[in-house]
């Protein structure tokens, strides 16, 4: 070894800048020791509906990276319990964005990658995707209904749409009995206390974070949302947007607990 090349004063100030400058391209080492944390904010209210009996939530979150590493979440998941232990798991499917002079538009929930101290917040839907089953006899459900109704309707132009006055037209008996048999199969909601679970998941279904909160139903809120099927005779909730009038507004209480007894208790609802 070159012992006087490791005396000369210029080699070592030469070192010393080099790895000044290799550190500070790396975050602050307390940073680094912060490791993988993110915190998830839910609006204290949110809305219950239902499409077909199938529960829907929409709900405002924000999740905000406060840990020291890059945080990359591909699912956000909802999952909700009854006092008898019964749960639906309902995971995030869509988020709204603002659209000038129109409503807001629905997305696909895509991954969300963010750095530390970076935050995400939007609008997002949380329901259960039917199965290929399900699909098939709901498709067969709103052309049966559609077509019924659209048989019923005047038969007048384009131009004379307009001055037609503006009606409901019911669907045949038999056509609207198979939606409801449908729903009463799939709603199942009821009067009492849930909770609901909601998390943030990384690759390999690893839970980044997970919050836990109570909420009840009331037998009004529920008649409300079985009044909705009320409407599948004029084809509202079938094939087009139902009285948004009747979903209905849940007010979220945030409970306490460690994260280990949270991580636990949404590990054994996940399938």
């Amino acid at each position: 070894m070159n012992w006087t090349l490791l005396q000369d004063p210029g080699v070592w100030s030469t070192a010393i800048a080099f790895l000044a400058l290799v550190l500070s391209q790396l975050p602050p080492i307390r940073e680094l020791l912060r490791g993988l944390s993110l915190k998830i904010n839910v609006a204290d209210q949110v809305v219950l509906t239902h499409n077909l009996g199938l529960p829907h939530m929409i709900m405002f979150i924000d999740l905000r990276n406060t840990g020291g590493q890059a945080a990359s979440v591909i699912e956000l998941d909802c999952v909700i319990r009854d006092n008898e232990g019964k749960s639906w798991r309902l995971p995030a499917q869509t988020y709204q964005i603002p659209q000038p002079n129109n409503g807001p538009a629905e997305l696909l929930i895509g991954s969300v990658v963010l750095k530390p101290s970076e935050n995400w917040k939007g609008t997002i839907r949380c329901y259960r995707q039917w199965t290929e089953t399900e699909e098939e006899e709901i498709s067969a459900i709103r052309s049966e209904i559609q077509s019924s109704i659209t048989s019923k309707l005047p038969r007048v132009s384009p131009e004379e749409q307009r001055l037609v006055p503006s009606e409901l037209v019911e669907a045949d008996k038999q056509c609207v009995d198979r939606g409801i048999s449908f729903w009463s199969r799939n709603f199942d909601l009821h009067k009492g206390n849930y909770v609901l679970y909601f998390a943030a998941l990384a690759d390999n279904h690893k839970v980044v974070a997970v919050e836990r909160f109570a909420f009840t139903l009331y037998e009004s809120q529920i008649q409300s949302l079985k009044s909705i099927a009320d409407d599948y005779k004029y084809g509202a909730g079938i094939y087009y947007l139902g009285n948004t009038n009747k979903d209905v507004i849940v007010r979220l209480r945030k409970t306490e607990s460690t994260k280990r007894k949270l991580l636990a208790e949404y590990r054994s609802l996940r399938p």
